[in-house]
């Protein structure tokens, strides 16, 4: 008889490609589980993406809805169409309420708009300029003007002091001072009058301004510099204001600033056209200055209504440079108005 054994090299491999088919197998299940979970993660990532997405879109949507009922009620009170209390609205998904109350010289206007998992809320304020009254296009108090070459003023001007000006300055309309007016310029197109008698300039109750223009508690702390086109108001500014080169500013309610208003070269302050026939009162406690072609634009409504821009600080106040022109009104009850070379100021 033939005893056969197994051969113990070849028993010692077969166990060896046992185990390292386990060991593979292993590894194969460890990278399948690896990739599922990270798989997995990154579907929680996407999905989280997805839904960040899709409420950005939402509340972008819901602050658009806003912003359009606060547009619809400024302008129903602007040209005198019915508005009332509570008005709501529906598209889609999305319902805006919008609410007006009565406030000091104006109304409050709140639109709250809604839809699933996005809701947004926008302010904001209408007022009247209040019982000022600028009867000229120019009025000036004791300390007189100086026109520069080819300053103009378009429309009456009044001085309770002198009227100086310089080579090709000009009054479009009648001039008249409780002091002088200097000759041959600047050149009155209507009635010169000296010695007339002294006319009160009109008030600015600055509180009541200040309190127009943080109706909605949300000052802006510190200076705060505008480029391209934006829109503000009313707001507190609790510093200076810059408008940069080439800057379009929409002031769709009151202005105050606690320091200095610059606009800078080819810049513009413009009055919103909600406001139809009415102006809207800019106030700066620091100077204020039109730099080379800056602007004031009015509403252009017919007629229009116009900025009332004014400074109340003592001294230099307002400063219009070469060829600014404010076609609005500018106003400076404490200290003195300089229009340089070119310059031109409706009032």
């Amino acid at each position: 008889m033939v005893e056969m054994r197994n051969n113990p090299s070849s028993e010692a491999k077969r166990r060896l490609q046992r185990q390292g088919g386990q060991a593979a197998f292993l590894v194969v299940v460890f990278l399948l589980a690896a990739g599922l979970a990270l798989a997995s993660l990154m579907s929680v990532e996407a999905l989280a993406d997805a839904r960040a997405a899709t409420a950005f879109v939402r509340a972008k949507q819901s602050y658009v809805f806003a912003e359009g009922g606060i547009e619809d009620a400024l302008y129903r009170l602007a040209v005198g169409k019915n508005m009332p209390e509570t008005v709501t609205a529906s598209a889609d998904a999305i319902r805006a309420t919008t609410t007006v109350s009565t406030i000091a010289g104006g109304n409050a206007i709140t639109t709250v708009a809604t839809q699933p998992a996005a809701q947004r809320s926008v302010r904001a304020a209408r007022v009247r300029t209040g019982d000022t009254q600028f009867a000229y296009a120019s009025q000036i108090g004791d300390e007189g003007v100086t026109l520069f070459s080819n300053a103009r003023v378009n429309g009456d001007a009044y001085s309770n002091g002198n009227i100086s000006g310089f080579s090709g300055s000009r009054i479009n309309g009648n001039a008249f001072a409780v002091g002088v007016i200097s000759s041959p310029a600047p050149l009155v197109s209507g009635t010169k009058q000296e010695r007339a008698s002294p006319v009160p300039l009109p008030t600015i109750d600055s509180a009541h301004w200040q309190a127009q223009a943080n109706i909605n508690n949300d000052p802006i702390d510190g200076s705060v510099a505008y480029f391209g086109s934006q829109t503000l108001g009313p707001r507190r500014i609790n510093g200076n204001l810059l408008l940069s080169g080439g800057a379009e500013l929409t002031v769709t309610g009151p202005l105050y600033i606690a320091g200095d208003l610059t606009l800078d070269t080819n810049a513009k302050l413009k009055a919103s056209s909600d406001f139809g026939s009415e102006g809207v009162l800019v106030i700066a406690e620091g100077l204020i200055t039109l730099e080379s072609n800056a602007k004031l634009l009015p509403t252009g409504a017919t007629p229009s209504g116009y900025l009332i821009v004014v400074s109340m600080k003592t001294g230099e106040a307002i400063a219009a440079n070469a060829l600014a022109n404010a076609d609005g009104v500018l106003y400076a009850p404490n200290g003195v108005l300089v229009l340089s070379a070119n310059s031109s100021a409706t009032a």
